[in-house]
């Protein structure tokens, strides 16, 4: 009998240890945040995979001394084991290893996580725990969301944004927002939960309000389009739940509170809500600009429609199928997610990657019809907030990457493993055993010493990271300010630290062309060639460096490679240059000549004037004839440095009604009027 209480004490103290253990790691990717480095929120990754992976070790060992394997079956075991074996076959066809086998390892982690804990919370007070702990996270990053927002006032602005006002310890105010939306359901079904007490249901209301507050400075549109869908699966759930306890007067009063303290926060917001929806379809949305991403991501999985393209290395392979002409609609150089999960998933992993998804999705439909038909009283309510945070999560990342940034991830997980973890009176209670080998319980502590040997290699790994990311920032702050010479310095600086930064590889190969060092420019070009084929200004970058070295040829064949990526005026205009350093005439006047076109396309002013300049010194009459000069003219009809050079070309034209009209548009202008479109 000793023994066996002895037993039953080792098992909870184990259960104790990964219990806590779960908890330390939603802490440490919560709240874990750097200053003075250029990514605040670079060691969310170094925290999941010391946490999670010493849960993960503590999980194997605890079970390999035991005499019997033992482990409740759940539908999630299999079905996230399946999504992971899709995500590691697109590996297959990944453009770059290094990237996929990082992403893939910050995945396994966050799935194995997932399947421990559906074990875990089969037992009824670690599941009430952890759904507490889940609401005490909530009001911690709403604390450190006003805690930063306060401090950003005092010089901490690296924390904070001051377009989108806040971003918690997410590090961007779109995640922060897919937080929210996720929580927001699943604290408000906790209203009705018999158990609440009536001094913590105002404490809820309270943090629910903040909530809602927080989401909706967050400015993201995704989020609250997110919540809307979730708040009507919340709604349509919930009232044939309380219909079975109270009559309808009583419900009737309890939703006209509630959406009545919806519609007065609403109002409130009105003028944030009415500002960004109204912008929606402008050219200053960011709705726009994705577009680009929705049509590239699409290309990239008909590309590659079985495998995808390599899971978790989208910004690796996403320059290869969008426009070059991207830049038109402001969209970003660098683009790392598509902002839609499914389009991602789609291009990564391919139709294996979104069917194994798709399962997932369905399986959880079919939990949750199970669970609120037979379940207990108080577990369906859980059951409506877990799932419609779930849902609301989904329809924001039609939209957001937040289901690809760790914090977020890691708790949508756990969400549905909460959920799978409740146990319906349909559903038979399923628990497996098989004999452990002896070998396995003579070496069950193995895995914790192969753990800290690994550790022992990744913590310099991760400080080295962390050393190089700071350096990054000091180079970046001296290069806007115009020292290209220090930006080197401290480029080259975390080069040595890390080296597998593509952003710190590029912009120490662009400081170093700048600062005349093209030999290093050229070498530093090519490793990230070699690992990024078409990283943004790469090829232009090794393009100067090849034709400064003396390799004319050869820099203004890649000067065209780097156009078919992004046909930029810049570009162009360089192209004219070397045409003209080796005395090309021919291809320097059509090159002069695309600049026209791709100028009054974008609208971009830059380089015409100069390109003026130059045509009308090179070029006879004929030539300059073909010159869309009308088009320029109508289009940068304001821009005095433009219309100037235009009044001079117009006299060797025949056109001679265009010469007046020009005359009179510049005695129109003034330095006043006059701006730069």
């Amino acid at each position: 009998m000793k023994k066996k209480s002895r037993n039953i004490q080792n098992e909870s103290y184990e259960l104790h240890i990964l219990e806590y253990g779960l908890y330390l790691l939603l802490a440490s990717v919560y709240f874990v945040i750097s200053i003075d480095v250029y990514d605040n929120t670079i060691l969310k990754p170094t925290m999941l995979c010391i946490f999670g992976g010493a849960i993960i070790v503590v999980w194997c060992s605890y079970r390999w001394k035991e005499n019997q394997f033992q482990f409740i079956f759940s539908p999630l075991l299999p079905l996230i084991g399946i999504y992971f074996a899709t995500c590691l076959l697109s590996l297959i066809v990944t453009k770059n290893i290094d990237v996929s086998r990082l992403n893939l390892l910050y995945l396994f982690i966050i799935l194995a996580i997932t399947g421990i804990a559906t074990q875990l919370l089969q037992k009824e007070e670690i599941h009430k725990r952890f759904l507490n702990f889940l609401t005490l996270l909530a009001a911690g990053s709403c604390a450190a969301a006003l805690t930063v927002e306060f401090y950003s006032g005092f010089g901490i602005t690296i924390l904070a944004d001051s377009s989108r006002q806040l971003i918690s310890t997410f590090g961007n105010t779109t995640y922060f927002g897919g937080y929210l939306v996720m929580l927001i359901p699943f604290i408000a079904a906790q209203l009705f939960l018999e158990s609440t007490s009536g001094r913590k249901k105002i404490l809820l209301c309270i943090l629910l309000a903040v909530l809602l507050g927080m989401l909706l400075l967050t400015r993201t549109r995704s989020a609250w389009i997110g919540l809307a869908f979730g708040g009507v699966t919340f709604i349509s759930l919930t009232i044939p739940l309380l219909k079975e306890k109270y009559n309808s007067k009583k419900i009737r009063n309890v939703f006209f509170i509630a959406l009545a303290s919806t519609a007065l926060l609403l109002l409130y917001f009105s003028e944030t809500i009415i500002q960004r929806f109204s912008i929606l379809f402008t050219e200053q949305s960011s709705f726009i600009r994705r577009i680009e991403f929705y049509e590239s991501a699409w290309k990239a999985f008909l590309s590659s429609p079985v495998f995808g393209n390599g899971f978790g290395s989208f910004e690796v392979f996403y320059p290869l199928f969008r426009s070059n002409e991207y830049w038109m609609s402001k969209s970003e150089d660098i683009v790392v997610h598509a902002h839609n999960e499914y389009l991602e998933i789609l291009s990564e992993c391919g139709i294996l990657g979104f069917v194994a998804f798709c399962a997932l999705l369905f399986y959880v439909g079919k939990k949750t019809k199970d669970s609120i038909s037979f379940s207990h009283s108080s577990d369906r309510f859980i059951v409506v907030g877990l799932v419609s945070g779930i849902v609301a999560s989904l329809v924001d990342n039609l939209g957001n990457v937040s289901l690809r940034i760790i914090p977020v991830q890691l708790t949508w997980w756990l969400m549905v493993a909460a959920l799978f973890s409740i146990k319906s009176n349909k559903e038979a209670h399923q628990e497996f055993s098989f004999p452990v080998p002896v070998f396995f319980r003579k070496i069950y502590l193995l895995p914790i010493a192969a753990y800290f040997v690994i550790l022992f290699l990744y913590i310099p790994r991760e400080v080295h990271r962390f050393r190089a990311d700071r350096l990054t920032l000091d180079g970046y702050k001296f290069e806007i300010g115009g020292n290209a010479t220090a930006a080197f310095s401290s480029y080259s600086s975390g080069l040595h630290q890390f080296a597998e930064n593509p952003f710190l590889l590029y912009n120490t190969a662009g400081t170093a062309a700048q600062t005349g060092r093209f030999e290093i420019a050229l070498a530093l070009s090519d490793s990230l060639i070699k690992k990024y084929p078409a990283y943004p200004k790469s090829h232009l970058i090794r393009s100067v460096s090849l034709f400064q070295s003396g390799n004319k040829k050869e820099g203004i064949e890649e000067l065209k490679k780097e156009i078919t990526f992004r046909c930029h005026p810049q570009s162009i205009a360089l192209l004219a240059q070397m045409y003209e350093e080796i005395k090309d005439s021919t291809n320097e006047i059509n090159t002069l000549n695309n600049l026209f076109l791709i100028s009054v396309k974008s609208g971009n002013s830059d380089y015409i004037t100069n390109a003026l300049n130059r045509i009308m010194q090179i070029a006879d009459k004929s030539t300059l004839e073909r010159i869309p000069y009308k088009k320029i003219a109508e289009k940068f009809s304001s821009n005095m440095e433009i219309i100037k050079p235009l009044i001079l070309l117009s006299k060797n034209l025949p056109d001679k009604e265009f010469e007046q009209t020009l005359t009179k548009q510049w005695e129109k202008i003034t330095p006043q009027d006059s701006t730069s479109e």
